[in-house]
């Protein structure tokens, strides 16, 4: 998120996180150091602040590995990554239709029970999917 306080307090409860790393929007030079520091491979910008805000903090010892769960696949933002590499990412086959697929979008209020009964209702257990 671009804001803590946009965040439910039940994901910010005591425990849930080690650290909390306010970093503001990057600008030019750091979108492009986000990806040259990144692993050598082409990742999604929101992965990548993710990985660039971690490695910036002075405190946290190098020898400590950064974990971080990709969000998208970086094809989904290949006009921003191109502007931070300098090469565009394209899509892999399975997913080649996607941007002249249908957009689905459902609205739900900002908190964790919300969530929680949205994905509970449509969740199909491993048993019912179908290959």
């Amino acid at each position: 998120t671009n804001s803590i306080t946009s965040l439910d307090n039940a994901f910010l409860r005591h425990g849930r996180f080690d650290y909390v790393l306010p970093i503001g929007p990057p600008d030019p030079q750091a979108r492009r150091a986000m990806w040259s520091r990144a692993c050598g491979q082409s990742i999604d910008p929101h992965t990548a602040c993710g990985i660039y805000a971690a490695r910036a903090q002075a405190d946290l010892d190098p020898a400590i590995p950064v974990v971080t769960l990709a969000t998208a696949h970086p094809a989904k933002f290949r006009d921003a990554v191109e502007r931070a590499t300098g090469q565009r990412p394209t899509l892999p086959a399975r997913v080649g239709d996607l941007f002249q697929r249908e957009e689905r979008c459902t609205d739900l209020p900002g908190n964790y029970a919300a969530v929680v009964d949205y994905v509970s209702a449509r969740a199909v257990p491993k048993s019912d999917q179908r290959a």
